[in-house]
């Protein structure tokens, strides 16, 4: 378990401009507070992982360090189609999204991301409110996705 302490401490620190991956996944207690502080100081994160963070919502989008290729925002339930507006305009090197499980997020926010995102080459929507046209976008444009 990471401890807000340690959060903060990372955040702080003269080497978190070099971190390029985080994994916070499962972390309850991380929430938009703890966790902005922190992905504006990690300024060169290549990965990042709020898997399963219920207390993440939209407001740590506008965080996100630009060069984030890998995203892992699954079972976050605060994450919406403004989150994915963000991330179309602010990561443009995104490859491999996954947003599983966030029922939030819909055609609006994913059409968004189409057209910002270029390089993305995998994105699992699994649990998402997309529809069957949308899917069929994304398949030609972005490839073989992970649906459901």
């Amino acid at each position: 378990m990471v401890a807000e302490s340690s959060m903060f401490h990372i955040a702080s620190s003269k080497g978190a401009s070099l971190l390029q991956t985080l994994d916070l996944s499962d972390c309850q207690h991380v929430n938009d507070g703890l966790i902005i502080p922190l992905l504006k100081a990690c300024s060169s994160l290549k990965s990042l992982s709020l898997s399963g963070n219920r207390n993440i919502t939209d407001e740590s989008a506008s965080a996100l360090p630009p060069n984030v290729q890998r995203l892992f925002l699954d079972h976050c339930p605060g994450i919406t189609d403004r989150s994915i507006v963000v991330l179309a305009s602010r990561c443009v090197r995104l490859s491999d999204l996954d947003l599983r499980s966030n029922s939030s997020v819909s055609d609006t926010g994913l059409n968004v991301l189409l057209e910002g995102a270029t390089n993305l080459e995998r994105l699992d929507i699994r649990g998402c409110a997309v529809s069957g046209a949308l899917t069929e976008r994304i398949k030609k444009q972005v490839g073989p996705i992970v649906e459901g």
